[in-house]
């Protein structure tokens, strides 16, 4: 009871053994409230002093592995799908460390995007990783693209090199077609 004549359900476990919660109720497993992290207040929170009650884990024995699964519709009705397309960001991992006042800026960002639009069965994708380097922004560090390209240190990597490596301050230098690796650094390639 909520105090008043009515009842409010705050927790329903139902005939096939699922639990529901409300929506923006929660789950705080050791902590008596939510904390914020980056301006959002996530309904499920593990939080512990120590290696065990900071942890989760998923495992699987036999034949199986444990995995976990970010899925993204864009949408707007649970169990209804909308294909992504270009750019759509698909899940991320974000990692944040005290500052000594919150959690209000990741120090690292590990992302999954579409890297063309999505259509039946049909799908690109690229992971980035991103960090921050004394500041509040992270900047993009390493890309995988959907065609198996890596670039690494920056942005502008050339479509026809399969590994880019690249100096933020170099300059916008093109590789051979087929390249298989461009070191840039300032305005100079290294092929």
């Amino acid at each position: 009871p909520d105090g008043s004549d009515t009842l409010t359900e705050r927790l329903r476990i139902d005939s096939a053994g699922l639990v529901h919660l409300p929506n923006a109720g929660g789950l705080v497993v050791g902590h008596t409230a939510k904390l914020t992290v980056q301006g959002l207040v996530p309904e499920l929170q593990v939080l512990g002093t120590g290696n065990e009650d900071g942890s989760i884990l998923m495992g699987a024995f036999g034949a199986v592995i444990p995995r976990l699964h970010l899925a993204r519709s864009k949408h707007s009705s649970i169990g209804s799908f909308t294909a992504l397309s270009a750019n759509d960001s698909m899940g991320e991992i974000v990692f944040f460390g005290s500052d000594g006042t919150d959690f209000a800026h990741p120090a690292v960002q590990i992302l999954a995007s579409a890297d063309g639009g999505f259509s039946s069965n049909t799908h690109y994708g690229r992971l980035t990783v991103s960090t921050a380097s004394g500041g509040a922004t992270l900047t993009e560090r390493l890309r995988l693209a959907n065609s198996g390209k890596l670039l690494v240190g920056g942005l502008g990597a050339d479509a026809d090199t399969l590994l880019h490596v690249w100096n933020a301050t170099a300059g916008s230098v093109g590789a051979v077609a087929n390249t298989v690796l461009t070191v840039e650094n300032n305005t100079h390639a290294y092929l």
